[in-house]
Parts: C-alpha cells; sequence; structure tokens
C-alpha cells in the first residue's frame, strides 16, 4: 500500500492530500483510511491542516464507511478547511453520512483540481 498522504504546494499554500482513489478492495480502503488516521494523528491539533480528500473511482461498503465517518470524526483538531473530490451520488451520500457523524463541513468538488485551487484560496 502507498502512502495514502501527500504534502502538496498550490499558491504558495501547504495542502493535505489524502488518496483514497480507485480503492476496489475493502481492506484496502481500511488500510488507507487507518494510515491516513495515524498521520493525523501525528500532526499539530491546531486547525491548521487545508485537506482535500480523493475518492475518485472509488467503492465503498460498510467497513469503509465506518472508517470515514472515525476518520472524519478524529480529524477535527487538525483540519480547519476540507475539500472532498466526491464525483458521483453515492459519493456524496457517504460524505453527507460522515460529515453528519463529524459534524464536520466538508466542501465537494467533481475533480481534485477545483479542490486544490479552493483550498489554496482558503
Amino acid at each position: 500500500m502507498a502512502d495514502p498522504i501527500q504534502k502538496i504546494q498550490r499558491n504558495g499554500r501547504e495542502l493535505v492530500l489524502l488518496d483514497l482513489t480507485n480503492v476496489r478492495d475493502p481492506e484496502d480502503g481500511v488500510q488507507r483510511i487507518a494510515a491516513a488516521k495515524a498521520w493525523f494523528a501525528r500532526q499539530t491539533p491546531d486547525g491548521s491542516l487545508r485537506v482535500c480528500t480523493d475518492a475518485t473511482g472509488s467503492r465503498y461498503d460498510a467497513r469503509i464507511l465506518d472508517g470515514l465517518k472515525d476518520l472524519a470524526a478524529h480529524n477535527v483538531p487538525y483540519v480547519g478547511v476540507a475539500a472532498v473530490v466526491v464525483p458521483t451520488a453515492v459519493h456524496r451520500v457517504a460524505l453527507n453520512v460522515a460529515s453528519l457523524f463529524s459534524k464536520r463541513r466538508f466542501t465537494a468538488f467533481s475533480t481534485r483540481e477545483p479542490a486544490l485551487a479552493w483550498l489554496s484560496e482558503q
């Protein structure tokens, strides 16, 4: 499994990209989510991170949805602003569930580049 977290630069701002693209195997998704949670736990809980989560091409099952809800709640102290790439209606439903569970607001985009551009302006 490749590291699902990358730090990238846009418009002079550091952004965090959580790559959950093309998850087909639920175990892969659960492992990526666990790795991301461990990474966030090592960060300073000052609400300064700008995070883009990209789930393009992925399929969800109950375990992945539970992991996403847990990750969203866990990340409250670390993330100041979040964009999520959710290209389908099914992805948007999962995003709404995670949002309700974590009491966090996410801004949804259909593709990655507009999400990153928006994050860099926040």
